[in-house]
């Protein structure tokens, strides 16, 4: 049953006693109420704190709290000896919570020709539940989430240090591991000061293209290829030109013939996306000399290099870079849950 206060003065002021909400949040967000939309008024004095836990039914310890927290804000003011006063300069048009607009009502929000690029993607959007065959989504039902909370649990047991901001490389004893992971996996010999943690996949493409792109320039991107990654090229600016796949991977006959040098070259060798081809070794080979001799750089988007039906897969495309063009891009969405966000750059 809801509980009025009875004075005239606070009317206004409803307090539900069934409600999950804690009585002193519905006291400050009514008090605030009531100074926001004018019922009291600037230099009103509020009832005296025993005055109002009397009126309402609950500890004055509670409704003084309630008081010294309005003060803080800055929509009351406390007088000693006099009481406690609605504060001058409130704008009766501001609001403490966020609105929300009546239904069929509309706000029209001008929004930048990048903000409205990304609105037109055709980039898929995973969410709700995991169904048959859909790309992208390990077996889930399958991770051993046991043996996983002991780890986390072991992790953050050993030192509270990480808990900070720590390296803008990322966790040390993290990129050691994915370096030996690499040396053994994937055949990189790479330092760890080449490693950058990110937050998944799509970030490292986002922070590759700021530093290497500029308005204009173009990228040879896969078609068929990564949606998300291609339109991260399009909102910097660049000039994305589509390179066909035929049975060794990317054209790179094609893209010579037929599109402006490039800047920076986007593809998947160890397992196409979606088509799921395997560059071949001359092709790679050829696309490192091009790269080399043409000063452009390249994205390997190695994003589920781990899954194999039999044998070992050929060694990174960046592992046969002796002139340190590549950018290999790493994930562990794919081989762990796309929930962890975690991925990470090695830069040459």
């Amino acid at each position: 049953m809801p509980k009025l206060p009875n004075g005239a003065l606070l009317q206004g002021l409803t307090l539900e006693r069934s409600s999950r909400v804690p009585m002193y949040k519905q006291l400050e967000t009514g008090l605030r109420k009531l100074i926001l939309s004018g019922t009291l008024r600037a230099r009103q004095k509020l009832p005296s704190t025993r005055e109002l836990a009397g009126e309402i039914g609950i500890s004055r310890i509670t409704v003084k709290a309630v008081y010294e927290q309005l003060v803080a804000e800055g929509y009351v003011q406390a007088k000693s000896g006099s009481g406690t006063f609605v504060a001058d300069g409130v704008k009766l048009e501001t609001s403490s919570q966020v609105g929300r607009l009546p239904d069929g009502v509309t706000r029209k929000i001008n929004l930048t020709d990048r903000a409205l690029s990304i609105l037109s993607s055709n980039a898929s959007v995973r969410q709700g539940e995991t169904e048959p065959f859909r790309p992208g989504v390990p077996a889930l039902d399958l991770f051993p989430v046991k043996l996983w909370n002991k780890y986390i649990r072991e992790a953050t047991n050993t030192s509270h240090g990480d808990f900070s901001y720590g390296s803008v490389n990322g966790n040390a004893d993290l990129r050691r591991s994915i370096a030996s992971y690499l040396s053994d996996a994937r055949g990189l010999n790479v330092d760890t000061e080449q490693i950058v943690i990110t937050s998944g996949a799509q970030q490292a493409f986002t922070l590759i293209a700021f530093t290497l792109l500029t308005r204009g320039d173009t990228v040879w991107y896969e078609n068929p290829g990564h949606i998300a990654g291609r339109d991260i090229m399009k909102v910097m600016g660049a000039n994305v030109a589509p390179v066909p796949i035929d049975a060794e991977g990317i054209d790179l006959e094609f893209a010579i013939k037929n599109q402006p040098s490039p800047k920076l070259i986007f593809t998947t060798p160890s397992h196409q996306q979606p088509l799921g081809t395997t560059m071949s070794l001359a092709r790679r080979l050829s696309l490192l000399s091009y790269a080399q001799e043409n000063d452009a750089w390249i994205i390997e988007d190695d994003y589920d290099s781990e899954f194999r039906y039999r044998g070992r897969p050929l060694p990174a495309l960046s592992a046969l870079d002796s002139k340190r063009r590549v950018l290999y891009v790493g994930t562990f969405s794919k081989s762990m849950f796309a929930a962890i966000r975690l991925g990470y750059i090695v830069v040459p």
